[in-house]
């Protein structure tokens, strides 16, 4: 078994030298640079002379750096925070339009019904109609509002 992990894992061949250095981790899709997998989780580091090189997070273990292992696990864990945010974020905007539509509604609606209990008091009360109008417009006071709103 430890044979065929050492055939698969070839750092030697590679012609990396440590110490590594780990740059960032992307998700995406690419090909591991020592066993050739294709990976989602793309670890990209650095060894000593800078080349550059990707890994998965099997291969990244197996460069037997408890540093490099370290900042990816501390990267993942970051990535999937952020992705866990982004939903949060996105399902609290879906829930702010539904809230805004909601009180675009209701602000329609009361806006209505001012405009028809307007009309009633004219009609029942035909010598107070332009106090009435004047009652429903924004310079009116707010003692005067509770007439037309029926609040």
């Amino acid at each position: 078994m430890k044979e065929k992990l050492f055939l698969h894992h070839k750092w030697a061949e590679l012609g990396l030298v440590p110490p590594y250095t780990f740059e960032e981790l992307v998700q995406g899709h690419s090909y591991c640079d020592a066993c050739g997998t294709k990976i989602t989780y793309v670890y990209r580091c650095t060894d000593k002379h800078g080349k550059k090189f990707e890994v998965g997070s099997d291969c990244i273990r197996h460069l037997n750096c408890s540093y490099l292992t370290t900042q990816a696990e501390l990267a993942k864990k970051e990535l999937e925070k952020q992705k866990k945010d982004a939903k949060r974020l996105e399902r609290l905007a879906k829930k702010n339009a539904e809230l805004a539509e909601k009180q675009r509604l209701w602000e329609i609606e009361n806006q209505l019904r001012i405009k028809e209990n307007i009309e009633k008091l004219k009609e029942e009360f035909p010598t107070y109609a332009e106090y009435i109008t004047w009652a429903g417009t924004d310079e009116a006071p707010p003692y005067v509002k509770p007439i037309v709103t029926g609040k």
